[in-house]
Parts: structure tokens; C-alpha cells; sequence
């Protein structure tokens, strides 16, 4: 993307991570159409180790964009104040903030549960997306409630392949490649033999 072509509302964040913050701007598109957009900015002082799996997770995203209708999509990247930007479509918001809407005001009990038939939908789109990025060997390895985004309509989509691993198949084995190597990951969420 061109630089000119992204404006940052910094001020107007919409997301934190591992490895940078996510704030709102627009793009404006060749055509002149003006969309809304999320943008993934790496931290401030980041090492250059950080700034290669940066890079990485804006390979895999890019990947999943392109050949997965239920990942994130990703417009491109841009140059930010000398920091790499991931430039997505914004969405309406995660699954954990639809999940928080239905607790009581103070944040302890969940006081309307979600619908019988809201949980098998979603599962059914989580499942279906974890499948379409199996299809083209990308495992997410970070999968939980605020990685999963949200449209208008209540479509989900799998978003943050910052811990992602790339499967290098050949014919008669399969590697995985972290994109971020050892460690990370959120506690609560990670498969035990994420631990090894």
C-alpha cells in the first residue's frame, strides 16, 4: 500500500496485542473509495527479532487473506513513523467483547447466556475457518475469543497469526514453523503440547 493512501487515528484504539497495538484510520482505495480499517502498528523500541516475526506474521496473514474466507482480511502494509503497519479490514468487534455484552455490569456472571443456537453457529464458523487454514497448511496457534472477529452480521473470522506456524509439507512427513519461535501465547488458551 502507499503510504498516502492510510491515514491513523492513533488516539483510537481498538486492540492490543504481544506485539503491538491496533488502532483505526482509513484507506482510500484506487478507485477513490474510502474504507475503514484496523491497524496493526508494532511497539515502539521493538528488537529487530521482534521486527522479523513482525514481518513473518505479515506473510501468514497475507496467505490466510488470500485463500481463506473465514481469516482476517488484509489489505497490505505500510510504513508508519519508522514502524511496520498491518493494514485489515475493520470489524465490528471480537468475539470476547460480544461474550463481555452479555455479562452483569460488574464483569463476574454472565446474566444471558448465549443461545443454544448462537453456540453451535459460532462453532460451526470457528470450525470452518480452522479448516480453510489447515487447507493451506497455516496452523493458528493463538486461537481464543478476542481473535476472533466479528462483522455486522455475526460472521466470524480467525484474526492474529503473530504465533501462527507454517506447515512445510513434503511426501512423507510434515514440519511446523512458528512464527514466532518458542513461548508466547495466552495462558488460558494454549494446547498442552504448546508447553513442550
Amino acid at each position: 500500500l502507499r503510504p498516502q493512501d492510510v491515514t491513523h487515528d492513533t488516539q483510537a484504539i481498538v486492540g492490543r496485542g504481544g506485539s503491538g497495538i491496533v488502532h483505526s484510520g482509513t484507506l482510500t482505495h484506487p478507485d477513490g473509495v474510502v474504507e475503514a480499517v484496523a491497524i496493526k502498528r508494532l511497539h515502539a523500541g521493538a528488537t529487530p527479532g521482534e521486527e522479523r516475526r513482525f514481518q513473518k506474521e505479515l506473510a501468514v496473514s497475507l496467505r490466510a487473506s488470500q485463500r481463506c474466507p473465514r481469516a482476517c482480511q488484509l489489505h497490505g502494509w505500510v510504513p508508519h513513523e519508522g514502524a511496520l503497519c498491518l493494514v485489515m479490514k475493520l470489524y465490528a468487534k471480537s468475539l470476547h467483547a460480544h461474550l463481555d455484552e452479555r455479562r452483569s455490569t460488574d464483569g463476574t456472571a454472565c446474566v444471558r447466556p448465549l443461545p443454544y443456537g448462537d453456540v453451535t453457529e459460532f462453532a460451526a464458523q470457528i470450525l470452518e475457518g480452522l479448516a480453510q487454514l489447515h487447507a493451506v497448511g497455516i496452523v493458528a496457534q493463538d486461537l481464543k475469543p478476542s481473535n476472533l472477529l466479528m462483522d455486522e452480521r455475526g460472521q466470524l473470522f480467525v484474526a492474529d497469526f503473530g504465533l501462527a506456524s507454517v506447515l512445510a509439507a513434503t511426501t512423507t512427513t510434515a514440519t511446523a514453523q512458528s512464527t514466532t519461535g518458542a513461548g508466547g501465547g495466552t495462558p488460558a488458551y494454549k494446547a498442552p503440547e504448546q508447553y513442550s
